[in-house]
């Protein structure tokens, strides 16, 4: 009784996480109430504060539920682990390849499970909750990662010159997922899917390793 009564709850859990992060990424957590959520999620009106202790722990919960795929890759410790492919051009490329790859997977697993998480993270990603819960999340992230492997890499103390390549790496990801069901409303000529992800992280990694002389 007690299994079944905690699998209806987890179920109860993810539909109201759902629904949420799906209004949240549409409206903003400030347009959105708790009973929107719960007509969407289909589950009485004070479930939310029964599974959340209320909007703001639920808040927390989407959270969670969008940026889990990136906590399961430590790429910081990728790079400390592979400390020896840093002394070689090969090796650059492989590791710098390799991180771009993972980083534009997780936003195209991101999509494929349920599209709202990356509308969300770019909403969210300009308040001051959400500011908090990307760098508690990203410590270890493909950003810190990417920025100490340039430095090896090109020697260079410019800063600026450093977040510029890395802006250049990740806008096309943040900026094209979140918005995929527009691009696939006649905006481009294709569906934007799998391959789509693939080519533009080719010519991602491409710019990447040219604009500091690996390729």
């Amino acid at each position: 009784m007690k299994e079944k009564t905690y699998k209806v709850s987890e179920i109860t859990r993810e539909k109201l996480i759902n629904a949420a992060g799906e209004l949240f990424s549409l409206q903003g957590t400030e347009n959105v109430g708790v009973r929107d959520i719960t007509n969407l999620a289909g589950t009485k009106e004070n479930a939310i504060s029964y599974h959340f202790g209320g909007k703001e722990g639920l808040i927390d919960a989407v959270w969670g539920k969008s940026l889990e795929r990136f906590e399961r890759i430590d790429f910081f410790s990728y790079v400390n682990k592979n400390e020896k492919l840093l002394k070689t051009k090969d090796g650059q490329k492989r590791i710098i390849t390799k991180i771009i790859k993972d980083f534009y997977n997780i936003f195209y697993e991101n999509d494929l499970e349920a599209p709202w998480k990356n509308r969300f993270l770019l909403k969210g990603a300009f308040c001051e909750n959400g500011l908090k819960h990307l760098k508690e999340s990203l410590a270890n992230s493909w950003a810190y990662a990417l920025l100490e492997v340039y430095k090896r890499v090109t020697k260079s103390k410019d800063d600026k010159k450093a977040q510029n390549w890395l802006i250049c790496i990740g806008s096309p990801a943040t900026l094209i997922a979140p918005n995929m069901d527009i691009l696939d409303k006649g905006f481009l000529p294709q569906k934007v899917d799998k391959s789509a992800y693939k080519q533009l992280c080719k010519e991602v990694t491409k710019y990447a390793l040219y604009s500091i002389g690996l390729i």
